[in-house]
């Protein structure tokens, strides 16, 4: 964000603000100057199509020139809009079919540093607001990057947690199951035990109830 102190204004003093914009309004500046304070309007409204003269809010004098910088919205300007201005202006795209780099080769050509001396103070404004917007697109870029990464790892993490209670569930279902076959297992085993204990002593009732029956009718007068 741009400070109060407007830092980016630095060599753009009211009476060279005045001076340009006046020769630009009746089109002295040729098209170095138009593309200037129209590419000044599209920062300054956030709109691609805004022109100088559809921003004369923003450029009618210098102090609502300052208002404006201040309330600049770097992330309104398409990255690609942005891309455009700077290489019309930094040349990057020279010798590049179309007319990339042409505000670049106008500026620095032999008879022309002179004529546009005065409007270098513009270009740095504009380069620097173009940078600081380009900037803050990809911080919001590496926010968003960092919020879909945390996401993700809440997922995983939100998976690994589900995961672990249902691994907890099968195996307290599984300790369920072998709790119920031991006590199964337990019991099948007391019953057996125990019919093996009736049986005995079955056996042993019978073998009495024998011996009782063999001694009775040997007792018994022929």
């Amino acid at each position: 964000m741009i400070d109060g102190k407007n830092k980016e204004l630095k060599g753009v003093e009211k009476p060279l603000f005045d001076k340009v914009q006046r020769q630009v309004r009746v089109g002295g500046g040729g098209m170095v100057g138009t593309f200037l304070f129209d590419t000044l309007a599209q920062f300054l409204t956030g709109q691609a199509s805004a022109t100088m003269r559809t921003a004369e809010a923003q450029l009618r004098s210098f102090e609502s020139f300052q208002a404006a910088i201040r309330k600049v919205q770097h992330l309104a300007l398409d990255k690609a809009v942005i891309e455009g201005v700077m290489k019309r202006i930094t040349g990057e795209a020279q010798g590049a079919k179309g007319a990339d780099g042409d505000i670049y080769a106008a500026l620095v050509a032999q008879d022309a540093v002179e004529r546009h001396i005065d409007y270098f103070p513009f270009f740095r404004l504009l380069s620097k607001m173009a940078h600081l917007s380009m900037a803050s697109k990809r911080e919001v870029s590496a926010a968003r990057k960092i919020q879909a990464i945390d996401e993700k790892i809440a997922k995983i993490r939100l998976d690994m947690e589900t995961q672990r209670i249902l691994a907890q569930n099968l195996n307290f279902h599984e300790d369920l199951h072998a709790e119920a076959e031991r006590i199964r297992h337990s019991e099948i085993s007391q019953l057996t035990e125990k019919r093996e204990k009736v049986n005995q002593r079955l056996f042993e009732v019978q073998r009495e109830m024998d011996n009782f029956v063999e001694n009775y009718f040997e007792g018994l007068p022929h």
